[in-house]
Parts: structure tokens; sequence; C-alpha cells
């Protein structure tokens, strides 16, 4: 098995997305957003600096209230 089907079958929990596929914000093609260096697609909440809904850092303390109104976060917490 190749490094990449590992990391695909790592991160692939019950069939649901990575955070950049379902925000389809195109931050896995060039790695610019932690989440991606990571490969926290399936947590990005707990990891500081997520370019979320844009392109504007989202520090740590501010991601407690951030991700609770997001849908990708609410779409994982279906689980």
């Amino acid at each position: 098995m190749d490094e990449d089907s590992l990391t695909q079958e790592g991160f692939q929990q019950a069939g649901k997305m990575h955070c950049w596929e379902y925000m389809q914000c195109g931050h896995e093609k060039d790695a610019s957003c932690p989440a991606v260096v990571y490969r926290a697609g399936r947590m990005c909440w707990l990891v500081s600096g997520t370019l979320c809904r844009g392109n504007t850092p989202v520090i740590i303390s501010r991601k407690h209230k951030d991700c609770r109104g997001c849908d990708f976060f609410v779409y994982s917490a279906e689980d």
C-alpha cells in the first residue's frame, strides 16, 4: 500500500469528508492551511491557524466560538 492510500484510509472515517473538501476552499492544493499540513481535515477545530471561511488564520482562542457556528463542525459531529 502506498503512502497516499494510508493517508486516505487514516483520515476518512465513516465516509465523511475533510474540511477542505466540504468547504471547497482549495487549500489542499497548496497546503497553505495547517489543517492540511497536519492532516487534520476531520478535526480542524483542534488546529490553530486554520484558514476557515477565507484566508485569515483563526487562532485557537477564537476557534471555540467560530467553530460552533461552522457547518463543517456540525456535519462532523453527526458521527
